[in-house]
């Protein structure tokens, strides 16, 4: 039995959904020294501190998105 270069789908469907500042910078449109500023000031969206590595659950980043949702005419 030989053992796969490849993770499996759990782990890789894992590995997706933790994303790192620069992504996070790309998806909601703001600059990195913003997020850093928002971390410092413990605001933002939530994130994950291992060491000096920082990461983002991308389920995290559309809650902080639809929480900041801007209704039109009351809609809700």
């Amino acid at each position: 039995m030989t053992l796969s270069k490849h993770k499996p789908r759990s782990e890789q469907k894992q590995a997706q959904r933790y994303v790192d500042e620069k992504a996070v910078s790309t998806i909601i449109d703001t600059a990195l020294p913003t997020l850093r500023k928002w971390r410092s000031e413990r605001r933002g969206p939530s994130y994950i501190k291992i060491g000096r590595m920082v990461r983002y659950d991308i389920n995290e980043i559309m809650r902080f998105m639809d929480a900041h949702r801007i209704e039109l005419n009351g809609r809700q």
